[in-house]
């Protein structure tokens, strides 16, 4: 970070603010990832070797711009019909953010034939638990972390970023997941478009949210949001709303402690 945004940050946020920064000297300890990083020890990229990413990228864009609608109006009535009825109807839980951008969870990275048709080139799984379903079809990054609010996501944002900045260079479209879509894959994708795409903490989070309203990642990682943002802008968004995504009690007392500073 520039010395610039540094130096706006107030001197009550900097003992907590000193463990975020320190994050970023760290080496990952969990990665197994194709896109080889300098800070990242650990690859797979054997398991890619047989793939060709600009030819995959190019099928992929050519199914986007040749792909049909998704709903006749034949399937408009039966899905209206099946509403009426109270009739189970099937769940399709990716989210797509932005041209090279897809949000969802694991469910949805184990079903080829959605991941095919929506254009995916790239998979970022961000989760110890999950599988790389289609090793050899798709270029995967794999973030072996749990949902745990102690652990320290911001380790992993720099090659997470790296990824998602490879695919949308590529012109590709990629698939950032978890277990269910909610906190740990959210988490990245909320920190990527504040970095990336210049949106202030709030504005990222309801962007997401309105398009995937189930999004909760746990306490521990809005925190950490929370310090990134000020990190990124020497500001907060987050510290005077009343949306009770907000409302918790470590960044409560944590805004208390620096209220009292003043």
């Amino acid at each position: 970070m520039s010395a610039r945004r540094s130096s706006q940050a107030s001197a009550g946020f900097k003992s907590d603010l000193s463990t975020v920064r320190e994050s970023f000297d760290k080496t990952p300890r969990h990665i197994l990832v194709e896109v080889r990083n300098k800070r990242t020890r650990t690859s797979i990229e054997s398991l890619n070797m047989d793939l060709d990413e600009k030819v995959l990228v190019k099928a992929a864009q050519k199914r986007i711009l040749n792909k049909k609608p998704n709903e006749t109006s034949f399937k408009r009535a039966m899905r209206w019909l099946g509403e009426v009825c109270g009739l189970p109807t099937a769940r399709k839980d990716m989210t797509i953010l932005t041209n090279y951008l897809a949000l969802g969870n694991d469910e949805t990275a184990g079903n080829y034939v959605e991941l095919y048709d929506t254009g995916i080139t790239h998979i970022c799984t961000v989760a110890s638990q999950c599988d790389l379903h289609f090793l050899g079809k798709f270029i995967y990054l794999h973030i072996k972390i749990k949902d745990n609010p102690t652990l320290d996501i911001t380790l992993h944002f720099d090659v997470v970023f790296e990824f998602i900045n490879r695919v949308k260079d590529l012109q590709g479209r990629v698939f950032v997941h978890c277990v269910s879509g909610v906190s740990r894959s959210v988490t990245c994708v909320i920190a990527y478009l504040m970095k990336y795409e210049s949106l202030t903490l709030n504005q990222a989070y309801n962007f997401i949210k309105q398009r995937r309203p189930l999004i909760c990642p746990n306490q521990g990682f809005r925190y950490q949001l929370a310090l990134y943002e000020i990190l990124l802008y020497g500001t907060s968004s987050v510290s005077q709303t009343n949306e009770k995504d907000w409302d918790f009690y470590e960044w409560n007392v944590y805004k208390q402690r620096i209220t009292t500073r003043k």
